[in-house]
């Protein structure tokens, strides 16, 4: 399934830049309350440069929203690379060339995990997920002859030396999260961590 309830969207978002990165032990946490449970992890990605730091699931949510937490090194040559935190963020946000090459590494790496669907989406803005400034990207799919459809919000940041991602997951439909299901969302956004 597109998306693959997050899971295929281990490699999204700047994962291009960081083919040749250093070694590095990155971490991000999530402190999800009773509206999260663990996902089990459906499938792997040796090679991928992010590490898969959480997997959950709400519980309650209607459609089934998913959240998957990556982080991993980036690349010595990172673009903006002199940046760091909100400052990388907005510089990449207020960049077109940085936008949409953001947005393309994202398109590319979810359609390399979901042959045949097809995928559009936009860089939405800049947002502090727990204590790091990321760069949001929102993505529609459809898939399997266009019957199902799923909708994420990928958040990207760059610390100085790791890549981190969240990822929010929700479907199948074409719907905005409820009122109720986006507060459930922000709330464990808050909780995120993110460092070394």
């Amino acid at each position: 399934m597109v998306m693959a309830r997050a899971s295929g969207l281990v490699a999204a978002g700047v994962l291009a830049w960081s083919a040749t990165a250093i070694a590095q032990d990155c971490i991000a946490t999530v402190q999800p309350d009773i509206a999260w449970g663990a996902r089990p992890d459906d499938s792997s990605h040796p090679q991928a440069t992010l590490k898969i730091m959480s997997r959950l699931v709400c519980r309650g949510c209607q459609p089934e929203v998913s959240m998957l937490l990556t982080a991993g090194p980036a690349s010595p040559r990172m673009p903006l690379g002199d940046r760091t935190g909100m400052d990388w963020a907005r510089a990449v946000y207020a960049d077109p060339g940085s936008r949409e090459g953001l947005l393309q590494s994202v398109l590319r790496s979810e359609l390399s995990s979901s042959p045949g669907c097809r995928l559009e989406g936009g860089v939405t803005g800049v947002a502090e997920i727990g204590n790091l400034g990321m760069v949001g990207t929102a993505i529609r799919a459809a898939c399997a002859q266009n019957t199902v459809t799923l909708s994420g919000e990928f958040y990207s940041g760059y610390d100085g030396a790791c890549l981190y991602q969240v990822q929010v997951v929700w479907g199948p439909a074409n719907t905005e999260l409820s009122p109720q299901a986006r507060e459930t969302v922000r709330k464990l956004l808050r909780s995120v961590r993110v460092g070394r």
